[in-house]
């Protein structure tokens, strides 16, 4: 989450990426404690919200889940494996339940905000797919919804 704090300076208007968002956090401390490693989920939260209001924190204004099947994550991530010839991740990210958890939050994330997007990389269109602001709302989540839609993830499922 602190990596926020130094993504900050590098920021621009227009249009920003980011990879492993608060939400891509959230949805790890929800795997881990769905296949029983631990549970960090109201550590995360009290984290989360301290550094929300601290406004440390990146609030995104679309949220864009890309998943795929399990099978081509495991091909992927062998295939990575031998390619680079380095075990940098531990095992258990690959973990079928680990997965299908992380699958899960994401798609609860989804359920709750009105900006967002899933693509399945594995049922991509055969034609060309454009997505423009016009497809998202408006809307930034702001501290409280974030919280709120964790804490429903977290404990009401």
């Amino acid at each position: 989450l602190e990596i926020d704090i130094i993504r900050k300076k590098y920021l621009k208007n227009g249009i920003n990426f980011l990879d492993r968002s608060f939400v891509s956090l959230s949805a790890h401390i929800y795997a881990v404690y769905k296949i029983g490693i631990a549970d960090f989920r109201e550590k995360h939260i009290n984290l989360l919200n301290k550094l929300l209001n601290n406004g440390e924190i990146i609030i995104p204004n679309y949220y864009i889940f890309v998943t795929c099947n399990y099978n081509c994550v495991k091909k992927r991530f062998i295939l990575e494996n031998e390619i680079y010839n380095k075990k940098e991740a531990p095992e258990f990210f690959i973990n079928k339940d680990y997965f299908l958890a992380i699958n899960e939050f994401n798609n609860l994330w989804q359920g709750n905000i009105k900006n967002g997007l899933i693509i399945n990389t594995g049922q991509l269109l055969s034609k060309d797919v454009t997505i423009t602001p016009k497809n998202f709302a408006e809307k930034i989540l702001n501290n409280e919804e974030i919280i709120l839609i964790i804490k429903k993830i977290y404990f009401n499922n």
